[in-house]
């Protein structure tokens, strides 16, 4: 039988095969122990997730906490958010399910849980049905219940921002009014939109200005992660090339979730020694196989959107959007790309903070071979 790929591309595996982020952990670590709740904001795929995970080992490791965590990616509205946070919280801090649902429906007033089983896999879970009046009295009723639990409790919800485009537009004062009641809970508000979470964070006419302590991640060095990959291989019998390793990393700008595919996929070649011939093949294998997905992406844009995307690609990163250069790139005006490029980052096609380029790096690099 094959050996496990030491190189997960989700989920969280354990910290045998989590690289780095001491820093970061132990920053988030002594931050919940200290009794304050923490903003973690990076750019999707830089491995937030993971490392939430992997603090929530440490917690738990202690024996202290209780930790939940929640994604709310895919919520658009106050009850949904609701919805998902109840089922959540009373199911992680209640032992049995036939006592998730009795707890819920002790607290719960404003709506009625039940226990429901999975057609597929037998397994019961706790679901309810929430009328969107009652949602501001079910999170109450949420809190109230968090309120009287005597452990220490930490909830991590990643992609916060969605928070701030609930059409309900009470929906950050409430979580901030309810959070200030309860003083064992801590928080962790993970998000991806740097613009946006530095907003509802950072400026004073918002409900949870300066409530946190501010954590960013950046890359993880390319020495580190290197000496973390090649750990692997040599225990293997295997030699991973630093130089090869290095060009890699540098391609796809050191970001997690891509190095972590492209070793994922030199550890399945299974080649005693990996070297540059083998990077460029993965790197030649995964552009093929998404060729058809840029393409599609690409199509689906308007005239200018694929143009600014395709020049954003071309120039790898691009530090001055509106400046004399990028403009040639594109043929258009200052104003234009200044649109194209908002409706872009709000797609998630390019990130944006001090510069400017292709969110996806492997679509990147297929767009500076792309003749468009």
């Amino acid at each position: 039988m094959r050996s496990q790929n030491p190189f997960p591309v989700y989920g969280y595996l354990g910290p045998d095969f989590f690289c780095d982020r001491e820093r970061e952990t132990e920053k988030l670590v002594e931050a919940i122990e200290n009794g304050r709740n923490v903003t973690l904001i990076a750019p999707r795929r830089l491995g937030k997730t993971g490392l939430v995970h992997h603090v929530f080992r440490h917690l738990r490791a202690s024996g202290e906490y209780t930790c939940i965590y929640l994604d709310i990616y895919a919520v658009k509205t106050l009850p949904a958010f609701v919805s998902l946070f109840a089922r959540e919280v009373f199911s992680a801090l209640e032992t049995r399910m036939e006592q998730v649902v009795k707890t819920a429906g002790q607290f719960l007033r404003s709506c009625r849980p039940n226990m429901t089983i999975d057609a597929v896999s037998g397994s019961p879970s706790f679901s309810f049905s929430l009328d969107g009046s009652a949602a501001e009295t079910t999170l109450k009723e949420t809190f109230d219940y968090l309120n009287m639990r005597k452990e220490k409790i930490v909830i991590a919800i990643d992609e916060f921002q969605q928070v701030g485009d609930f059409p309900e537009g009470s929906a950050e004062a409430l979580l901030r009014g309810f959070i200030q009641q309860v003083p064992q809970v801590r928080f962790i508000f993970a998000g991806s939109k740097f613009h946006l979470m530095r907003e509802m964070f950072l400026s004073a006419k918002r409900p949870f200005y300066k409530s946190t302590q501010n954590l960013s991640l950046g890359t993880i060095a390319c020495e580190t992660y290197y000496a973390f990959a090649n750990r692997f291989f040599t225990a293997a019998g295997r030699n991973l090339d630093e130089a090869a390793f290095a060009r890699a990393w540098r391609l796809v700008d050191g970001v997690t979730w891509e190095v972590q595919t492209v070793l994922n996929r030199l550890w399945a070649r299974e080649e005693k020694k990996v070297g540059d011939e083998a990077v460029s093949a993965v790197f030649e294998e995964i552009l093929a196989e998404n060729e058809e997905e840029y393409r599609n992406v690409l199509a689906n844009l308007s005239v200018n959107d694929a143009r600014v995307l395709t020049s954003v690609g071309k120039a790898g990163k691009v530090t001055q959007p509106t400046g004399r250069e990028f403009l040639q790139m594109t043929g258009l005006s200052a104003s234009s790309v200044s649109l194209c490029l908002d409706r872009l980052v709000n797609a998630q096609l390019v990130y944006r903070d001090e510069s400017c380029c292709v969110y996806d790096r492997f679509f990147g690099l297929w767009l500076q071979r792309a003749v468009c």
